[in-house]
């Protein structure tokens, strides 16, 4: 999951993948840069931190 944690948006989630995370890495780690350079992050809902922070609330 990717993206800026709801109470301290400056910091970014980078974390799980399982066994994929190591072809995913280089994807995962441009997105997380783009996400603190303000610019739009180019993968599936379900990679966000929001998504699943909204599905563990639910």
């Amino acid at each position: 999951m990717i993206g800026p944690h709801p109470s301290h948006p400056s910091v970014i989630a980078l974390a799980g993948g399982f066994k994929v995370s190591f072809g995913l890495a280089h994807r995962l780690a441009d997105a997380a840069l783009a996400g603190l350079g303000g610019k739009p992050v180019d993968l599936p809902p379900s990679f966000t931190l929001a998504h699943h922070l909204s599905v563990a609330a639910k």
